[in-house]
């Protein structure tokens, strides 16, 4: 009995260790699921553009221009050098930078 006293608290502990541990893992893959997108617009219309031969909708998106200031939904984006950052599988951010011409 006095040994089986002294396993629940061992026990207890490997749990609770073993639970930090997931957690702490689960935040240093955090980076792992941001992606970034980076092209010039083919197509635009309303929401939707085409980059790099990938259609994506950027409604609900934030936009910002190269400097980090927010700009409202432009209208035009075909020909401009867009920036889309990914969190978790949605668009989060939409940089707008103007492309130089060639």
């Amino acid at each position: 009995m006095a040994g089986r006293i002294r396993i629940v608290p061992m026990v207890a502990v490997a749990v609770f260790l073993f639970g930090v541990v997931s957690v702490a893992s689960g935040v240093a893959n955090a980076a792992a699921r941001r992606t970034v997108v980076v092209g010039i617009v083919e197509y635009a219309r309303g929401n939707v553009v085409t980059v790099g031969r990938k259609t994506y909708d950027l409604k609900g998106a934030r936009f910002q221009d190269g400097h980090g200031m927010p700009l409202e939904h432009p209208s035009d984006l075909r020909g401009k050098t867009l920036e889309i950052l990914f969190r978790n599988g949605r668009i989060e951010t939409v940089t707008v930078y103007r492309t130089l011409p060639q």
